[in-house]
């Protein structure tokens, strides 16, 4: 992807591609473990106030979040559903949401870890290693600190990137039970995540570790970024050649179609005529398939109702040069991909030039 594709990339999607890391608010502190990492995601991309006056949103579908987070869809729902109660997240439609920021007392307080990381510090497990995570998180982000501190002992070692903390300092900051802050700071220690001299055990409030983050765990991180310098490659056939072509070519052709169709969503979701007419026809076709199990009046009465919210849904992406087919990223990859061809084929051409 070109430097100017990849900018354009990150400014039409707010979704880890622009952000790799969540934030975890420390006001969420008295939730359970999935529902913090569940609220921190919503958290980090939705909530925020626009230059027009808009609060950005989250659109993203359950199964995405999940293997993001890797949760299971049971703990995923019940986070959900333990956000929405308390009135930290709102449910806009199926698949959208939008955090609550004023909920929070202070919400510049938070952790931050990476969606490469959570994967790491599973560690093959099935089931999520939420307080592991969690305090990984709160290392990651205080040993990686920008906010200067007014005590010299404290900015000496943020300076270091370095932090001081006690086995219940961590239980507390992170929302945990001192046995489970001991586990975690453990295995984090024994996989060189974390580092602490070993003379320095941190037992009590009074008797602190100094922890950073592990050189030998960067070190090994930097190392997977990097290709492998083996044996070179035998050289590929001309078939070859073409199929690795054309799979280039269709990898942009999706990132492109991807970046097209989330940019028109936005158009249309930042209009409130046409979020009116959505809304009520997802709400109508709810109240559709209910209607017929029982009362077929009712459902044809409702199905004419959903017909003119179709109309006006449509009309109102009209007003803005969109159409419904230009908010589906398949739609827009097989238009683009139409020509069947790689760069410098024969049918290499654009969308503008397809009836032509």
């Amino acid at each position: 992807m070109t430097e100017t594709a990849n900018v354009q990339f990150n400014n039409f999607i707010p979704l880890p591609f622009a952000q790799p890391y969540i934030k975890i608010p420390s006001g969420l502190k008295g939730l359970t473990v999935g529902a913090r990492l569940v609220g921190g995601l919503i958290y980090s991309f939705s909530g925020v106030l626009d230059k027009d006056g808009v609060y950005s949103t989250m659109s993203r579908p359950r199964k995405s979040m999940k293997e993001s987070l890797f949760l299971s869809l049971s703990t995923l729902s019940r986070s959900i559903a333990s956000l929405t109660a308390k009135g930290y997240v709102s449910k806009l439609s199926r698949d959208e949401y939008i955090f609550n920021r004023d909920m929070l007392k202070s919400p510049d307080e938070f952790t931050r870890i990476e969606f490469n990381e959570i994967k790491e510090i599973m560690d093959g497990c099935t089931r999520s290693q939420g307080v592991r995570e969690l305090v990984f998180a709160w290392f990651n982000t205080h040993c990686n600190n920008d906010k200067k501190s007014s005590d010299k002992e404290t900015e000496a070692l943020r300076k270091d990137h370095k932090v001081a903390a006690s086995y219940s300092d961590i239980a507390e900051a992170v929302g945990c039970s001192d046995r489970q802050a001991i586990r975690a700071v453990r295995w984090l220690l024994k996989h060189d995540y974390i580092h602490r001299p070993e003379e320095d055990k941190g037992t009590s409030k009074y008797n602190k570790s100094v922890y950073s983050l592990d050189k030998a765990y960067w070190r090994r991180k930097k190392r997977k970024d990097i290709a492998p310098t083996t044996a070179p490659e035998p050289e590929e056939t001309p078939e070859q050649q073409a199929t690795a072509a054309r799979q280039a070519w269709l990898n942009q052709i999706k990132t492109k179609a991807e970046i097209e169709a989330e940019h028109n969503t936005q158009r249309a979701q930042r209009n409130k005529r046409y979020m009116e007419a959505h809304k009520r026809v997802v709400g109508l076709e709810v109240e559709i398939a209910f209607a017929e199990l029982g009362e077929p009046e009712k459902a044809a009465q409702l199905e004419i109702e959903h017909t003119r919210w179709v109309l006006e849904e449509t009309a109102a992406l009209k007003a803005l040069g969109l159409t419904k087919e230009l908010l589906d990223e398949d739609y827009l990859f097989k238009l683009y991909s139409a020509g069947g061809a790689p760069p410098n084929g024969n049918n290499n051409v654009g969308v503008g030039e397809l009836n032509k």
